[in-house]
């Protein structure tokens, strides 16, 4: 695999160390040459996190958190030693810290005669340069001695002379290589540009060079500077964007399964490496909310800003998951990782910075392109990591605490024909009890009954009896480990049957061409509880969702109570009003997480709000004890 690379190459260590690259984030640009002999500069921030700095730091300081370490030991009287080191970022610039103890004296008879022992900190005050060889360098700009009661120490010569020896002078050469490969940076872009452009982009390339460094937030900063056409800073016409026809709708998802996959594949990745529980539910959200943004281009609810809804779909994934990324390293839960996850937010970064400052450019989204953003999460990874298929994925579900998938029913064997009247008799007299051992699963009878039924008028009350019984055995067993107070568990009772009834009057089956098929939305919602086949991907098995009700069903079930416990309860318990809870959840379940306030939003669209209020009209009515009417697909109560 064709990456960039900046290597760590110090007289004091040795290592080779990746880190993030420049050009990488070029990988699926479209650049069009232009006839213009104007040219315009761009500046694209390369960010080093000082959490990648760090821990190399340590390394060529030879010191540990642990303890001290002596650094230098000539008999019992002249020694030294550092210990717990740190890298801060204050008000004033970057400081290397760290704990310092020594004496110079001499030895006389077992006795040392001289200066006695001495401790303290030093601190550096580092400023971040880049030099003619393109390398990142941390130069040391003061150096502050200070005693352990925080007052400036006394000149201490050998305190002084030590502490640069074997400290100043290891961190002096420290550096990074910023420089790539030109062969490269070529090869990655002949991957996703059409030959008749790749000289007007190795022109673009000719110029770039790097600017001064700076600091941000917990970051060391170094402007990638590129001199492109001026006309590549115009921003081209966005096309009109016209209604979906079913054949553009098929081909949007087509062009949106490399996109889906790629965010599995991160998702999966970094749900190894976040076991913090705020954060891991942060990852299940990013993915979520990419998809039920795709469900709302697909059913026409939002529409693309750019006229191409690929390329905002990659944005607003881009923008989550570097927030939550960010915050991940801080935080210092990817310590393992941190280079290949630098590389891979420089890379969408450098991409998105690209888009933005050179809009004419015309960023387009490859699967050549996410497929080597992919890799550089992996290195060395020879499976697609865009695999796309419609199966159940176990690490999917395990990661965000869904637990094994639902088994598919037993077939139904019917017994072997009595052979003899001795045999006849034996099977009536013992068949009692040959039932009672082989208990039938009352779940899956009803699913029986309600196989393929498309109930008529005269059937509605004895199908909505079946119906009910299964949306009540349902809820009971989705609260049979005892997780919820009880006024919360009832409240999903009466939300489930509720949700049900909005999403499909209780129907699982329509009739198409004179032939039964299952319940679906253009936007690819399924079946009775309407489950969507792109937001639920990797969690439920498809082809179960479209003909097995049960499952369906169980399907749906499980997805409320999850948004019912992690995102309403929470938003209740903070504005003290217990009917949020049904209405939140049935707007997550609708939207997806970051709708969990719609309810509450009156400035929100008329459609929205329409359907938060029939929501809330069906589950008071359930919760009141009201009938359910199949034929105007409402809840009937009577007074008092």
């Amino acid at each position: 695999m064709l990456r960039y690379c900046i290597y760590q190459n110090t007289r004091a260590c040795g290592r080779r160390l990746a880190v993030p690259v420049l050009f990488i984030g070029l990988f699926c640009l479209g650049m069009l040459p232009s006839a213009s002999v104007t040219a315009a500069e761009i500046r694209i921030p390369l960010r080093v996190p000082l959490a990648l700095l760090r821990e190399p730091l340590m390394e060529l300081s030879a010191q540990t958190q642990e303890a001290p370490r002596e650094l230098y030991r000539k008999g019992p009287c002249r020694y030294f030693q550092a210990g717990s080191p740190a890298l801060e970022q204050r008000a004033d610039g970057l400081h290397f810290v760290t704990h310092v103890a020594g004496r110079w004296a001499v030895e006389i008879a077992g006795r040392c005669i001289g200066p006695s022992a001495w401790s303290g900190t030093t601190d550096l005050e580092l400023v971040p340069v880049v030099g003619e060889d393109a390398r990142l360098r941390l130069r040391i700009s003061r150096s502050t001695l200070r005693d352990d009661a925080g007052r400036n120490a006394p000149l201490l010569g050998f305190i002084v002379n030590l502490s640069k020896r074997f400290i100043n002078t290891r961190i002096e050469a420290f550096s990074y290589d910023l420089t790539p490969p030109r062969e490269e940076a070529m090869a990655l872009l002949r991957d996703c540009v059409p030959p008749a452009i790749l000289p007007a982009i190795g022109e673009a390339l000719s110029s770039l060079h790097l600017g001064d460094a700076g600091l941000e937030p917990d970051t060391v900063t170094v402007p990638l500077i590129l001199t492109i056409p001026d006309a590549w800073r115009e921003p081209r016409a966005v096309p009109a964007v016209a209604p979906l026809d079913e054949a553009a709708i098929r081909s949007l998802e087509q062009s949106f399964e490399p996109l889906d996959a790629f965010l599995v594949f991160v998702v999966k990745r970094a749900g190894v490496e976040l076991t913090d529980p705020e954060l891991r539910e942060r990852l299940f959200d990013i993915l979520l909310a990419s998809r039920y943004r795709l469900v709302d281009i697909l059913s026409g609810e939002a529409e693309a800003v750019s006229g191409d809804p690929l390329r905002d779909l990659f944005i607003a994934d881009w923008e989550d998951l570097r927030a939550l990324i960010t915050t991940a390293g801080q935080r210092g839960l990817i310590k393992g990782r941190l280079l290949e996850y630098a590389l891979f937010i420089n890379a969408g970064d450098v991409l998105l910075a690209i888009d933005r400052e050179a809009p004419g450019v015309g960023m387009v989204i490859t699967a050549d392109g996410l497929r080597r953003l992919a890799r550089t999460l992996q290195p060395g990874l020879t499976a697609d990591p865009l695999k796309y298929d419609l199966e159940v994925d176990p690490e999917l579900r395990r990661l965000f605490d869904f637990g094994p998938d639902a088994p598919p029913p037993p077939p139904s064997v019917p017994p072997p024909p009595a052979s003899s009247l001795g045999d006849r008799l034996l099977a009536r007299l013992f068949s009692p009890a040959h039932a009672k051992e082989a208990a039938v699963d009352p779940g899956a009878e009803l699913g029986k009954r309600l196989d393929h039924w498309i109930p008529s008028s005269e059937q509605l009350t004895d199908y909505r009896d079946v119906v009910d019984s299964l949306l009540r055995l349902t809820a009971d067993r989705q609260l049979q480990a005892g997780e919820l107070k009880p006024a919360y568990a009832a409240i999903y009772r009466h939300l489930l049957p509720a949700t049900a009834l909005i999403e499909s009057c209780w129907r699982q089956f329509v009739r198409e061409g004179g032939k039964v098929t299952f319940l679906k939305s253009s936007a690819g919602s399924i079946g009775m509880m309407q489950i969507n086949q792109f937001v639920w991907r990797g969690f439920y098995k498809m082809e179960r969702l479209k003909w097995d009700v049960p499952y369906n069903v169980q399907a749906g079930a499980e997805i409320l109570l999850r948004y019912l416990k992690v995102n309403a309860i929470p938003l209740a318990e903070k504005t003290g009003e217990p009917d949020h809870i049904p209405r939140a959840t049935y707007c997550v379940y609708n939207a997806g997480p970051k709708a969990v306030r719609r309810f509450l939003d009156r400035k929100g669209s008329a459609r929205a709000r329409a359907v938060d209020e029939r929501l809330w009209k069906l589950y008071q009515g359930i919760a009141a004890g009201g009938t359910v009417d199949l034929k105007q697909c409402a809840v009937v109560t009577t007074p008092g």
